[in-house]
């Protein structure tokens, strides 16, 4: 595991959620493309919150008949749900 550093603060960041569900969008955010697994971290000093230690492959993708599923299990469970809104 890399260490999470805040560039304002220079201080290292905590972890504050393992697990989180990460929504990978495809073409212009208009369907889902992927499901990634990652953690959730806070500056101590300054709040701010990023998202590191991606899994190295998604746990659902589009192609998969699951995907809608797994993404509920993650919704029913209480996972933290993040969107990748950058547009490629």
């Amino acid at each position: 595991m890399s260490k999470v550093i805040c560039v304002e603060c220079e201080c290292s960041m905590r972890k504050e959620e393992s697990g989180v569900c990460v929504v990978e969008w495809f073409r212009n955010n208009r369907k889902i493309y992927k499901l990634w697994s990652a953690d959730l971290f806070r500056c101590k000093l300054c709040d701010k919150i990023v998202v590191a230690d991606f899994a190295n492959e998604p746990f659902a993708e589009h192609f998969k008949d699951n995907m809608k599923e797994r993404l509920a299990e993650e919704v029913l469970h209480g996972k933290a749900i993040i969107h990748d809104k950058e547009l490629k």
